[in-house]
């Protein structure tokens, strides 16, 4: 019997030490798995999700984020999105259809054919009458173009400029040289000084009749302007070509990303190397109308009426689809909310997110 237990007990004994190897050996080559790099971390990726459909929000157009809640100017109203739901705060009636929103001192301000309106409460509160389609904030002052020009000096607009002057402004204001400009493709450009808007060529290109600037940005003491007769670039006073209409069409967005310079056109994205401008990826898979540049999650995306693109290594990776996107003719804004990225099209309103 004392044999049997000792038998019992070395074998028992055994059992554990190969068991311990086996454990050791099994730890020693997930190790080297985990070294090598297999199975690896998860692929990065994300997830369309529509979250308004024509019924919810009409043919929607401005996304923004204001006071930790998303509004969406709708086709008949001003919506709020509430939990799955987008409720009305206003109606098509009181505000008319809304083309822009800026946030400014705090206050949230809706533009419109029916005038500006501030958001108070739970209501919007008119406070001007004239057709407003863009906003510039500008040295910490709030500026609005439309019927005109007009700045906001306490809770008043004061007109500065009349339509008959300056133009419908519809495209927007101009930063260039750290000078503000409005712009009419019939009246031309206009700088600001002091509180008039005087008439001004700085803007202008020899030989680029009627050029409509449509973007600017500064990148390294240099600034770009891009519109519809391609990029242009400060050099002393005046504008010289970087880039023509025939290598990459209307340009629609610039943005600095990684201390790279990239352009969104109607040709495809660009992106500045020297002196001149690399096409990244082609029209085929980045057609457009409206586009749009914004980094999100550490990474840069672009979105267009042909999907939503994510740089990747100096290609676009295709992470939402035309068809996806239920083949857009228009995309209006991208706003991050709660850490998800909103598309806003013609079509319905989406989140990309990587939840």
């Amino acid at each position: 019997m004392r044999y049997n237990l000792i038998f019992s007990l070395i074998t028992l004994i055994g059992i554990i030490l190969s068991f311990g190897c086996i454990n050791s050996q099994t730890q020693d080559e997930s190790r080297q798995i985990r070294q090598r790099g297999e199975p690896g971390p998860k692929p990065f990726v994300e997830r369309l999700v529509k979250v308004g459909t024509k019924d919810d929000v009409g043919y929607p157009s401005p996304l923004l984020v204001y006071n930790n809640s998303l509004y969406v100017a709708a086709s008949d109203d001003i919506k709020k999105l509430q939990g799955d739901e987008w409720v009305p705060v206003a109606t098509g009636d009181k505000v008319g259809q809304v083309n822009s929103f800026v946030i400014y001192g705090e206050e949230l301000y809706a533009g419109s054919s029916r005038g500006i309106f501030k958001l108070k409460g739970d209501g919007w509160l008119q406070t001007s009458n004239k057709f407003t389609y863009v906003f510039k904030i500008y040295n910490d002052q709030l500026y609005a173009g439309g019927d005109g020009i007009t700045k906001l000096k306490g809770d008043r607009w004061v007109e500065l400029e009349s339509v008959d002057k300056v133009g419908f402004i519809h495209a927007p204001f101009i930063v260039y040289g750290d000078e503000l400009y409005s712009q009419n493709v019939y009246k031309g450009a206009f700088k600001l000084e002091g509180d008039k808007f005087v008439k001004s060529d700085a803007l202008s290109v020899v030989g680029e009749a009627a050029f409509l600037p449509m973007k600017s940005i500064k990148y390294k003491n240099e600034w770009y302007v891009g519109g519809d007769r391609g990029i242009f670039k400060s050099k002393g006073e005046k504008l010289v070509k970087s880039a023509s209409y025939e290598e990459v069409g209307d340009v629609a967005a610039f943005t600095v990303y990684k201390d790279e310079l990239y352009a969104a056109t109607r040709k495809g994205i660009f992106k500045l190397q020297g002196d001149k401008w690399i096409q990244l990826a082609g029209k085929d898979k980045t057609e457009i109308v409206e586009f749009f540049f914004i980094e999100y999650g550490n990474n840069l995306y672009a979105a267009s009426r042909s999907g939503v693109f994510r740089l990747k290594e100096d290609g676009w990776v295709e992470v939402a689809g035309k068809s996806q996107l239920e083949n857009p003719s228009y995309m209006y804004s991208l706003p991050i909310y709660n850490d998800e990225l909103y598309i806003t099209t013609d079509t319905g309103i989406y989140k990309l997110t990587t939840k």
